[in-house]
């Protein structure tokens, strides 16, 4: 399973949001940072903040390749 999240970065210079304002705002740790800039695994906690944050769906931020399970 390979997760991208190229999506979460082009929606927010979409929206005109600076990765520093974001992170303060959702909450972001530093390893959840490096994760998200690696296309890692996040905490499904972690991706519902994110949504909430921008008001948008989760395959407006994330797209996996391949099967879940």
């Amino acid at each position: 399973m390979h997760l991208d999240y190229t999506r979460l970065f082009e929606l927010l210079k979409q929206q005109k949001i600076s990765f520093p304002k974001f992170k303060k705002a959702v909450n972001i740790t530093e390893a959840e940072e490096w994760m998200l800039k690696t296309n890692g695994q996040i905490r499904a906690e972690t991706i519902f903040r994110i949504c909430q944050y921008l008001r948008c769906d989760i395959k407006d931020i994330l797209e996996v390749d391949g099967h879940l399970l």
